[in-house]
């Protein structure tokens, strides 16, 4: 999540996208495909890894989208405790630390995904807190960000949502 670099759960998440005539952006194991190679995972998802993805989607989602910090929190360590077989504090590559859950020899893709999400989340958790994990608040968009901002006030997940919010708001008040 430093840096800039690609975050495999909310990019997970975010693979729905309600904006567009067809939402689903992991229609086939090709997209699946590219969505791995993105977040460098050298792997090919075998038969069942698009649904069970999927499937780690909507958990990712139903985190995300807790309504309090509280329950994000629990509803994460829910998905821990579900996914990993202990734990370990490793450095970071851009530095600091990290847990990251320790997984069985040959795990399932979706397995080392959720938990390399569930360790992703948890970083988040500690550098900035629950509360700045949010979903987009422009309806229909259903996108999580973190909020990294310096005020904390970010309600948007992108400049799109936040132009179309100002314009529909603008466009209500000109015809008033």
């Amino acid at each position: 999540m430093r840096g800039g670099r690609p975050s495999l759960a909310i990019d997970l998440a975010n693979t729905w996208d309600p904006y567009l005539d067809d939402p689903e952006l992991l229609p086939d194991q090709a997209s699946l495909q590219r969505f791995l190679t993105a977040h460098g995972i050298d792997e090919t998802p075998g038969t069942q890894s698009l649904r069970h993805c999927r499937a780690l989607r909507e958990r990712l989602r139903n985190i995300l989208g807790a309504p309090t910090p509280a329950l994000l929190v629990e509803r994460l360590n829910l998905l821990l405790g579900e996914v990993a077989d202990g734990g370990a504090i490793v450095r970071r590559p851009g530095g600091g630390w990290s847990l990251v859950p320790r997984q069985p020899v040959r795990a399932p893709l979706e397995r080392r995904l959720a938990a390399r999400s569930v360790s992703e989340l948890t970083d988040v958790v500690t550098d900035v807190g629950p509360e700045r994990i949010r979903q987009c608040e422009a309806a229909p968009c259903i996108e999580a960000f973190v909020d990294r901002s310096r005020n904390g006030r970010r309600v948007y997940c992108s400049r799109r949502c936040a132009n179309r919010v100002n314009a529909s708001r603008h466009r209500r008040r000109s015809s008033a």
